[in-house]
């Protein structure tokens, strides 16, 4: 009888032990992907200090197509690894791309300022980043679908993507 309830007990305390760790590495990819977003936000900060005249046409990550998800081109990666740094796009596999982020640009006031959102988007636990048919693939990079984001953001929602979205508004400079 004390085998049986010390078995129980054991068998408890591995499932909580197991969770746990399911919510630590949840818990830890919500972060990296939020640091991201705060990377980001400062990138485009720093951009924005370059706009001085009345139209953001030529400012980088800002200075493009209005109400648009795409992903952004320029010389700031915009994939990081699993944990967190910033990879250069053209020399990381894309199977080792975890995190991607995808920028949305909404005017306020076209001449004075603006809204971006951010939101940095990873495969769930168990699914796979690499293929190419899969929804990271289709939404990250560029050579892989039309990174446009309407399938994690429009009106069929995609499936094993998790994302975290932030959004900053930057005034033009003054001379």
């Amino acid at each position: 009888m004390t085998l049986a309830i010390m078995l129980v007990a054991v068998m408890g305390i591995v499932s909580l032990q197991r969770a746990a760790i399911r919510s630590n590495l949840d818990s830890r990819a919500t972060s990296t992907a939020s640091a991201n977003n705060a990377r980001w936000a400062s990138i485009v900060r720093r951009a924005a200090l370059t706009w001085t005249t009345g139209t953001s046409a030529g400012v980088a990550y800002i200075g493009g197509d209005r109400n648009v998800w795409a992903v952004p081109s320029g010389a700031d990666p915009y994939g990081v690894d699993w944990y967190g740094r910033p990879a250069p796009t053209l020399a990381i596999p894309a199977s080792n791309l975890r995190y991607c982020t995808l920028l949305r640009v909404r005017e306020i006031n076209a001449t004075e300022s603006i809204r971006v959102d951010i939101v940095t988007f990873w495969a769930a636990m168990g699914q796979s980043t690499a293929s190419g048919g899969s929804s990271f693939q289709t939404l990250c990079v560029p050579n892989g679908g039309d990174a446009s984001g309407t399938a994690l953001f429009g009106a069929t929602p995609t499936t094993g993507l998790r994302h975290v979205r932030s959004s900053i508004v930057v005034r033009r400079t003054r001379p």
